[in-house]
């Protein structure tokens, strides 16, 4: 399965074994450019197999609209999905978005489990034990440094108009 977000705040779930199972057909070859630096030879050396497919023209392996399947598509969040991951230790797909939310989706029913919520506040102690009861809640405590965010914000404007 592969989990994708768009820029409308949907996320789409498909299937792609097919394409896993056409790109299982391909061959490892080695590559080597001619004109690369011995350091960038000894740098390619250590990680360079690009599956690459087959050499002769007839065993080119072509994908067609059957071998990608939409399952389901769903309104995750109200602005753009920037984010998509699988969290293995909870077994839960996570999406983020421009919206500003972050939220944990259970990967075979595809309904929301959870949220990272960002908050200024305190919470009392009954609110603490209401949220440790949810397996997949984790209490977070980030500070956020304002007048470093707004330099560096500053910074890159004054780039952009460079």
């Amino acid at each position: 399965m592969l989990y994708t977000g768009d820029e409308m705040g949907f996320m789409i779930k498909w299937d792609i074994s097919s394409v896993v199972e056409k790109l299982a057909l391909l061959t490892p070859i080695e590559q080597e450019d001619e004109n690369s630096s011995p350091e960038a030879k000894k740098v390619a050396s250590k990680k360079a197999t690009f599956f690459t497919g087959l050499n002769d023209e007839t065993s080119k392996i072509k994908f067609g609209s059957d071998d990608i399947i939409l399952i389901q598509r769903w309104k995750a969040h109200e602005d753009l999905i920037n984010q998509v991951s699988f969290v293995p230790e909870l077994g839960v797909i996570a999406s983020c978005s421009f919206d500003c939310n972050v939220y944990m989706w259970d990967k075979e029913t595809l309904k929301q489990c959870g949220s990272l919520v960002l908050g200024t506040g305190s919470a009392s102690s009954n609110e603490i034990s209401q949220f440790e009861k949810n397996k997949y809640a984790k209490i977070w405590q980030i500070k956020i440094d304002k007048k470093s965010r707004f330099i560096n914000d500053c910074n890159e404007a004054g780039e952009m108009l460079e």
